[in-house]
């Protein structure tokens, strides 16, 4: 290997980009603020669906406990202290109440 860990630091693969930061790692000079970072804007939707056409998505030996609901969210974050650009954005689909048979 052409370089050595930072003892007391955390990586992400790949390692060789060096100490990634994240919010338990912050950049040297960078100060948290939690009154400003971050800021986010957050959106779910949530929609009744047929029972058989939502099991087709389930894992083996899983079941769906209640009624078959879908929700989805979207989550746009800005002035990240940790992150380089200072902004993300992330959608999540989810079935709530899944239950193993």
């Amino acid at each position: 290997m052409s370089y050595r860990f930072e003892a007391g630091r955390i990586y992400r693969m790949p390692t060789h980009f060096g100490p990634a930061p994240g919010p338990r790692q912050l950049p040297d000079g960078v100060v948290p603020d939690p009154k400003h970072s971050p800021r986010r804007l957050s959106v779910a939707a949530s929609f009744l669906t047929d029972v058989a056409l939502l099991e087709r998505h389930l894992p083996d030996g899983f079941a769906l406990a209640g009624e078959p609901v879908v929700t989805v969210e979207f989550h746009y974050m800005t002035g990240i202290d940790w992150l380089s650009l200072g902004s993300a954005a992330a959608g999540t689909p989810a079935v709530l109440s899944v239950i193993p048979r």
